[in-house]
């Protein structure tokens, strides 16, 4: 539920903006958008998400791996949310070079039933066998 007196729609707006920036290229600022949005409605969980694609694209996966474990417990243990949220949690860990961490996350992501990133899994698998952290 979106706070301070915003709507929904208002999020919306500016979300749309924030995923223009990202397209752009403009990462950090997308973040810093989300960033932002994410405080206003700390249940979106599309918000969560692309706060923390937008910090991987930015060059930050530490931080896009603290809000990917923060928004992790609110997403539902199995079904679209948590694999995307987990996709990004597997390319966060391997850009840290933690690879067993990353390891075990493509292994539940393998498992997920409904991964709407499911095209991302054989990339990041690829990125595993070519990891000589």
């Amino acid at each position: 539920m979106p706070l301070l007196g915003w709507t929904t729609e208002q999020i919306y707006a500016v979300s749309r903006r924030a995923h223009s920036l990202h397209e752009q290229g403009r990462f950090a600022d997308a973040a810093q958008i989300f960033a932002g949005l994410r405080t206003l409605d700390p249940g979106n969980l599309y918000l969560q998400e692309a706060f923390a694609s937008s910090l991987l694209a930015a060059g930050k996966p530490a931080e896009a791996l603290a809000a990917l474990d923060e928004a992790l417990p609110r997403a539902a243990r199995s079904g679209p949310d948590s694999a995307r949220l987990r996709t990004r949690r597997a390319a966060a860990l391997l850009d840290l070079g933690r690879r067993e961490e990353a390891l075990a996350e493509v292994a539940r992501l393998r498992s997920a039933p409904a991964n709407p990133l499911a095209a991302v899994v054989p990339q990041l698998e690829l990125r595993l066998r070519a990891f000589r952290g």
